[in-house]
C-alpha cells in the first residue's frame, strides 16, 4: 500500500517537477552515500536515564529535494536505505516498512518544498523556513506512517510515550535544519561546495565522540571516587548490598543488579543472592543455588553477553533462564572470580547496549566493591548472618533440634543417595497426653518437658543419626545404615524408655510416655514422602495399642485414613449438630430419688455406624474440637433438662468439662451466659472434671472452679482414684462431690481392697463436707453394701443404662411413679423386696 502511495504520488505530483535550485546530478551519489552514512551511524545523545538515537538522514535527503530531480533523489533515498538495513541486519519486513514509509515521507517533503518555496531562494529567509518546515514535515510523516503500521500489525501494541517522541523529533529536527541550511549554502555558491561540508561534518562528528568519551571517562572516575567513599561510610552489611546494587544499577543506566557471594566454597553449591529490579527494595535469598550462570563466571570471570549470542550458546542459555537479556559481569576480586560477583543487565537505553567500555568501568566499580567489603570484614559478616539466618531457618528454636524443613531435605538427600546394601530408617515420636498437660500444667511446663526430651534423644545425634523436633510433641529420627529390623527396634525401644524416665517439673514427677513409629526403605516406600508418611501410620498404630514401638504395616494404612476421616466428618457433625445426648440418671440412696442425670455424648455416623466415645473423644482433642463439643453438650444438656424439670423439679444435670476447658479463666462467664439462655438457676448444671486435671495445676483450677462455684454450680471430681492427687491441695479445692471409679465399686463385693479404697474415699468426703456418688453399681448387693458406708448416690447398669432424651424421659415418668420419697433404702441385712429402688420395680433401660 506504501509502495502505490508512493507510486500514485509520483505519478500524478512529482513527475514533471524540477529541483527548485537548479539540477546538479553529480550529487546524486553524494545524497546516496549520506543517506547511507546517517542511517548507519546515527548520533546517540543520552544521560543516566535515557538515550536517544537520532539518524540525520534529513540532511542529504533536504539537499537532494533542492538540487536533484524527485526521481533521482528517490532512487538516493532508496540505495541509501537498503544499504544501510544490510548492513545492520535488519530482518526484511522490518527494513522493507522503514524504507516506504521513509520513501512516501520524502516525496511528501519533495512536494511541499516545491509548493512552499515559490520562486524564491533556498538560501534566502523565506528558504530557510521552508527548509525547517520541511524536515519538520518529513519527520512527522515518517513517525504516523510507522505508528499506524504497527496498531494495525499488532492491535495489542501499546503507543509508546510522547515526551520521549517529542523531544527525539525536536532534537532531529533542531540538528537537521542546521545542517541542512549549511549544507544547501555552500552547494548553492558552488556544487563542489559539498566536500567543504562532508569534511565539516566528520570533523564535527571526530569532536562530538571524543569530547562525549572524554567527559564519560571524567564522569567515570568521579562516579568511582564517589561510590567507594559512600562504600566506606556504610557499617551494615544490609546497607552495603543495597547500596552496591543501586549505586551499579544506577551508574549503569540497568534495570536490573544482583550481588552473588557464595556462602562457602564454590564446590558447595549455595550462595547469598541480593537482586535489585524495578522500584523495590533488594530481595534477599540467603541460600539460593548455584545458577548455570553462577557457574560459567566462576569459571570465566568478567562477561558481556547477551541472550542472542550464537557463538557461546551455554552461556545464551543461562542469561536467558534467569529471564535477562543481555549483561555485565564483573568479579569482586580480580583474580578469584569465585569469590563473587556484581551483574548488572538489560540497560534501559532503548537503542543502546553494554560496550566494552562499560564492562572495563564495570569492573573496577566491582573490584572497588570487593575491596570495600574485605576491608570492612564484611564479606564474612555476610556469611556469617546468612550462617545464623540459615542455621535459625533449619533449627527449632526451643530445642535446638533440627526442625521439619531440614529433616525432610536429609531425608530427601538421603533416599536418592543411599548406596547398595544400606538402608534408611525414620523413626516419628509422639509424646502420649502431652496435650492434656500443656492444656493443664501450661505451656512453660509443656516447653520444658520439650527440652528434656531433647536432651534425652541427643546422644543419637552423636551416633550419625539426625534428631528432629518436627513440631509440637512430634520428634523423628533418621538413621542411614545397615542395621536390621531387630537391631532397628531394640535402638527405638531404648530411645522410648529413654524418654519414659520420670521427669521433674516444679516440684512434680512427671510420667512421660511416648509412641515411635518405624517405616523402613527400600521396603516400606522408596521415596521420602512416603516413608514419613508410613512412620507416621505406625507412630498412631502404637499410640492407639498404648504406646510402645510399631513398625509400619500395611494393613494399619486403614486405621489411619479412618481417623482423618472422622476428625472430618466429627467437624461437619458439629456443625450440623449431627450428634446425639444420652442420659444416665442418678440417684440418691437415702430418699430413692432421682437427683441428676449425667449427659454423655453419642455419634452414630451414616456410613461407619455407632462411633464409641474412647475413639472420637481422642479424635476431638487432637483435631480442637473437643472445647466445641463440651459447649455443645452442655446448652443441649440445659435445654432439656429446662423440660424435664417438670417431671423432677429439682432434676440436675451433669457434663463433663474438658482440661483445656477447665484452664479457660473466662469459663464461669461463658456458663452463665449459656445457663441464662436456658433459663436456669447454676445449681441446675454439675460440672465433672477429672482428679488428674483438677490436680495438674491446683492454683489455676482453684481460681477457675471458685468462680464457678460463687456462680453457683456444682462441681463434681470425677473417677476418683485413677489420677494423681495430694490430698493437701484437694482440700482446698471448691468441689461439691466426689465420683468413685466404676473400677472399684463393681468389684467392691468380692475384693477387700476395693471396699476398702470405696470405704475410705466416702470417709475423706465425709470429713471434708462433701458429697459421694459410686459409679458402676450392677447389683443389688453392692447397692446395699454402699448405703451402709454412708454413700450418697449412685448410678450404674443396676440402675439404669445410659438412654436417648425420649427413652429416659420414659423412665424419669415411669420413676417418679414408681418411688415413694417416704420409703428408706435397707440397711445392709434387710428385707429390701419392697424398696422402690429394687431393680424389678424400676423401668427396665435395656
Amino acid at each position: 500500500m506504501l509502495a502505490a502511495g508512493t507510486a500514485l504520488l509520483y505519478v500524478t505530483e512529482l513527475a514533471g517537477r524540477k529541483a527548485a535550485g537548479g539540477e546538479r546530478q553529480v550529487l546524486w551519489l553524494f545524497v546516496a552515500l549520506g543517506i547511507w552514512g546517517a542511517c548507519a551511524q546515527p548520533v546517540r545523545v543520552r544521560n543516566r536515564q535515557s538515550s536517544l538515537s537520532i539518524e540525520l538522514t534529513e540532511i542529504p535527503a533536504l539537499v537532494g529535494i533542492v538540487f536533484l530531480a524527485p526521481w533521482l533523489l528517490l532512487t538516493a533515498v532508496s540505495f541509501g536505505h537498503l544499504a544501510a538495513s544490510v548492513q545492520r541486519r535488519r530482518q526484511p519486513v522490518k527494513a522493507l516498512t522503514n524504507w516506504l514509509a521513509y520513501l512516501v515521507s520524502a516525496a511528501v517533503g519533495i512536494l511541499f518544498y516545491d509548493w512552499a518555496i515559490g520562486h524564491s531562494s533556498p538560501i534566502s529567509a523565506r528558504g530557510w523556513v521552508v527548509t525547517i518546515a520541511t524536515i519538520t514535515l518529513i519527520n512527522l510523516v515518517d513517525l504516523v506512517l510507522l505508528l499506524a503500521i504497527m496498531a494495525v500489525v499488532n492491535p495489542s501494541w501499546g503507543r509508546p510515550p510522547m515526551r520521549p517522541m517529542v523531544l527525539q523529533g525536536g532534537i532531529t529536527v533542531g540538528v537537521c535544519s542546521a545542517g541542512a541550511l549549511v549544507a544547501v549554502s555552500l552547494i548553492w555558491l558552488n556544487t563542489w561546495g559539498v566536500l567543504l561540508f562532508i569534511a565539516i561534518a566528520v570533523a564535527a562528528n571526530f569532536a562530538y565522540r571524543g569530547t562525549i568519551l572524554s567527559r564519560q571517562r571524567y564522569a567515570n572516575l568521579e562516579k568511582l571516587y564517589e561510590f567507594t567513599r559512600r562504600l566506606g561510610s556504610l557499617v551494615e552489611a544490609q546497607d552495603v548490598m543495597a547500596t552496591v546494587l543501586e549505586e551499579a544499577r544506577d551508574l549503569l543506566s540497568s534495570g536490573h543488579a544482583e550481588l552473588v557471594i557464595p556462602l562457602d566454597e564454590p564446590s558447595a553449591g549455595f550462595a547469598l543472592r541480593c537482586a535489585l529490579s524495578g522500584e523495590g527494595v533488594p530481595r534477599l535469598d540467603e541460600r539460593s543455588p548455584f545458577s548455570t550462570l553462577d557457574k560459567i563466571v566462576f569459571e570465566r570471570g568478567a562477561l558481556l553477553a547477551s541472550d542472542g549470542v550464537k557463538e557461546d550458546e551455554p552461556l545464551a542459555a543461562a542469561i536467558a533462564a534467569g529471564g535477562l537479556k543481555e549483561v555485565l559481569v564483573a568479579p569482586l576480586q580480580r583474580d578469584d572470580a569465585s569469590a563473587g560477583y556484581l551483574l548488572v543487565a538489560d540497560r534501559a537505553f532503548k537503542h543502546e547496549g553494554f560496550k566494552r567500555a562499560d564492562l572495563r568501568f564495570f569492573e573496577a566499580l566491582a573490584a572497588n566493591a570487593g575491596v570495600a567489603l574485605r576491608s570492612s570484614k564484611l564479606l564474612e559478616q555476610l556469611r556469617r548472618e546468612a550462617s545464623v539466618r540459615q542455621h535459625q531457618a533449619q533449627h527449632d528454636a526451643l530445642t535446638g533440634l533440627p526442625n521439619r524443613a531440614l529433616f525432610a531435605e536429609r531425608l530427601e538427600q538421603a533416599t536418592e543417595r543411599t548406596p547398595a546394601g544400606s538402608r534408611v530408617t525414620v523413626m516419628l515420636i509422639d509424646l502420649d497426653g502431652f496435650k492434656e498437660v500443656n492444656d493443664t500444667l501450661g505451656h512453660h511446663t509443656g516447653d520444658a518437658i520439650l527440652r528434656e526430651v531433647a536432651q534425652r534423644l541427643a546422644p543419637l545425634d552423636e551416633e550419625g543419626n539426625l534428631v528432629a523436633r518436627l513440631g509440637g510433641d512430634e520428634f523423628a529420627v533418621l538413621h542411614v545404615g545397615t542395621l536390621e529390623d531387630e537391631a532397628i527396634f531394640e535402638k527405638a525401644e531404648q530411645i522410648v524408655a529413654a524418654i519414659c524416665q520420670p521427669l521433674g517439673v516444679e516440684g512434680l514427677l512427671l510420667d512421660v510416655r511416648a509412641s515411635l513409629g518405624v517405616a523402613v526403605s527400600p521396603f516400606n516406600s522408596h521415596d521420602a514422602a512416603g516413608l514419613l508418611r508410613h512412620a507416621d501410620i505406625a507412630m498412631y498404630a502404637a499410640k492407639g495399642s498404648g504406646g510402645g514401638v510399631r513398625f509400619y504395616d500395611r494393613a494399619e494404612d486403614r486405621s489411619t485414613l479412618r481417623r482423618l476421616r472422622l476428625a472430618t466428618e466429627l467437624r461437619r457433625a458439629i456443625e450440623q449438630a449431627d450428634l446425639d445426648v444420652w442420659y444416665q440418671p442418678v440417684v440418691q440412696l437415702e430418699t430413692g430419688a432421682v437427683v441428676s442425670c449425667e449427659a454423655l455424648l453419642r455419634w452414630s455416623h451414616d456410613q461407619f455406624g455407632p462411633i464409641s466415645p474412647t475413639e472420637f473423644i481422642p479424635v476431638a482433642e487432637s483435631a480442637g474440637l473437643i472445647d466445641q463439643l463440651t459447649w455443645w453438650v452442655i446448652e443441649t444438656a440445659l435445654a432439656q433438662a429446662k423440660v424435664w424439670r417438670q417431671i423432677v423439679p429439682d432434676l440436675n444435670v451433669a457434663v463433663n468439662l474438658s482440661a483445656r476447658s477447665l484452664m479457660s479463666m473466662d469459663i464461669s462467664v461463658r456458663v452463665g451466659d449459656v445457663l441464662q439462655r436456658a433459663g436456669l438457676e447454676p445449681n441446675a448444671l454439675t460440672l465433672e472434671l477429672t482428679e488428674s486435671s483438677a490436680m495438674a495445676d491446683p492454683q489455676t483450677s482453684e481460681r477457675v472452679l471458685q468462680g464457678l462455684r460463687e456462680l453457683g454450680v456444682n462441681l463434681s471430681i470425677d473417677d476418683y482414684g485413677t489420677g494423681f492427687s495430694s490430698l493437701s491441695r484437694l482440700k482446698y479445692l471448691p468441689f461439691h462431690e466426689l465420683k468413685i471409679d466404676r473400677s472399684f465399686v463393681k468389684e467392691m463385693i468380692r475384693d477387700k481392697g476395693d471396699e476398702a479404697i470405696v470405704r475410705s474415699t466416702i470417709e475423706l468426703a465425709r470429713n471434708l463436707g462433701r458429697t459421694v456418688t459410686a459409679e458402676g453399681v450392677e447389683d443389688q448387693a453392692t447397692l446395699q453394701r454402699l448405703e451402709s458406708l454412708g454413700c450418697h448416690a449412685v448410678q450404674g447398669f443396676f440402675l439404669a443404662r445410659p438412654l436417648p432424651a425420649p427413652q429416659c424421659e420414659a423412665w424419669l415418668l415411669a420413676a417418679s411413679s414408681a418411688l415413694d420419697n417416704t420409703f428408706r433404702v435397707p440397711r445392709f441385712g434387710e428385707r429390701a423386696a419392697n424398696h422402690p429402688l429394687r431393680r424389678q420395680q424400676l423401668p427396665r433401660s435395656g
